[in-house]
This record gives C-alpha cells, sequence and structure tokens, in this order.
C-alpha cells in the first residue's frame, strides 16, 4: 500500500456496488477519505463497514443522485463534513433490460437521468466549488480532478447515455480547465483491477500533472477529441 492519496478527499457515486465500490475500498487503501454516495443505505453500510475494518476514512451519503436539487446538497454535505473535495468519480448507473421495441419510457428517462443528467450535476456543483478564485482577485483556484466511469455495452438506453457521458467529459475537460479542474474518462470493461487503479490513479493526481480530457481503455489511453464524431 503506496498511500499515494493521504489527505485526498474522494467523492464517488453509486459507490455501493461495481466500480464503485471496488474503487471506494481501493482508494481507502491508497490513503484517500472516502464520500461515498449511494442509493442504497444497505449498501453503504457494507462499504463503510468495509473501509473501517482496513484502517480507511469513509463517510456515506444515501441519495439519489439523479436530482440537480439533491445532487447540490449532498456536495455541500461532502463540503461541511470534509471541508473540501479533491477528486468526483462518477461511478453510478442504471441498466435497465429491454430492447428500444420494449423499453418503456420510465426505463429510459430513469437511465438519461442517472447515467448522464446526474453526473452533470454532480460535475456542475463540483466544477463551481473546486474552481473558486479563478474570476476576479488573481487567486488560483484550489481545482480538483473528475474522472467518469464509462459504463460498457448493454441496454440501448444505457448504450445511448454512456456515448453522451463520453461527449459530457470531453465538453466538460474543455470549459472547467480554466478553474484548474482536470476531466477524463476511464471504461472499465475488460480491465484488471490493476490497470483500473492504474488509471484511477494517475487521472485522480491530475491537477498538478494536467491531465485532461482523456480516455482509458483496455486497450490504452487516447484524446478524446479523437473519437468523437
Amino acid at each position: 500500500m503506496t498511500q499515494a492519496l493521504t489527505d485526498q478527499i474522494i467523492l464517488i457515486t453509486g459507490a455501493g456496488r461495481g466500480v464503485g465500490r471496488t474503487l471506494a475500498e481501493a482508494l481507502a487503501a491508497e490513503g484517500a477519505s472516502i464520500a461515498a454516495v449511494d442509493i442504497s443505505p444497505l449498501l453503504l453500510a457494507e462499504v463503510e463497514e468495509a473501509i473501517h475494518a482496513s484502517g480507511g476514512e469513509c463517510c456515506t451519503y444515501a441519495s439519489d443522485m439523479a436530482k440537480k436539487r439533491i445532487v447540490q446538497g449532498v456536495v455541500e454535505e461532502v463540503l461541511e463534513d470534509w471541508g473540501h473535495i479533491d477528486v468526483l468519480i462518477n461511478a453510478g448507473y442504471v441498466n435497465p433490460k429491454g430492447g428500444i421495441l420494449a423499453l418503456d419510457e420510465w426505463d429510459w428517462q430513469r437511465s438519461l437521468d442517472v447515467n448522464l443528467s446526474g453526473v452533470f450535476y454532480a460535475l456542475q456543483a463540483f466544477g463551481r466549488v473546486a474552481g473558486e478564485g479563478a474570476a476576479g482577485g488573481g487567486e488560483e483556484p484550489r481545482g480538483g480532478a473528475v474522472v467518469n466511469i464509462i459504463p460498457g455495452t448493454g441496454n440501448p438506453a444505457l448504450t445511448v447515455s454512456a456515448s453522451a457521458l463520453l461527449r459530457l467529459t470531453h465538453e466538460s475537460a474543455h470549459e472547467l480547465e480554466s478553474g484548474n479542474v482536470h476531466v477524463n474518462a476511464v471504461y472499465p470493461q475488460g480491465m484488471t483491477e490493476e490497470d483500473l487503479m492504474r488509471h484511477i490513479l494517475r487521472y485522480s493526481t491530475a491537477t498538478s500533472k494536467r491531465i485532461t480530457g482523456m480516455a482509458a481503455s483496455k486497450t490504452g489511453e487516447y484524446p478524446i477529441s479523437e473519437v468523437l464524431l
């Protein structure tokens, strides 16, 4: 254990299961304090117990991150509890069943709300806080890093929202750079946990390395601008 992220506060959405949970526990082992967000209090309790049992720091926030006011409230609560946020990792998503002809309106809209809009709201709230000081007074903004976890292919609603999420990552990387906020994406599908952590650790310290607008997958790393239509 290298403790590469000591004193870093990392907010992880979708931290109750899957990649989000893997990252919460692994990043805590690297010394980060974890603000774990998920819609399930039971799953969050398991994550918190596991992190504390390993000697890590974790607070949990049971919330539905698909609503703007709720997302803003979570960010404010994390700031009250920890004082600042260094890294935002968006790992939550839903993958409903059914193809295009079978997919009902609720599942389609829920997918867009969680997989895309929720990430946008979190990016917006975090970007505003992390970029404070960029305008007026010449004060250097604290900045921060954002990593968007791009889910693999699945239901059409998931695939469409994932494609849009990559575009959002590109747009926000360009716009937020002036606030010293660096935004990148990771496709975890097919990656080993070791490779996943290597990319996450690299992007989580991107405020000093000036890495932004990149996407990492099992086949390597590339500028997002090169693959967008």
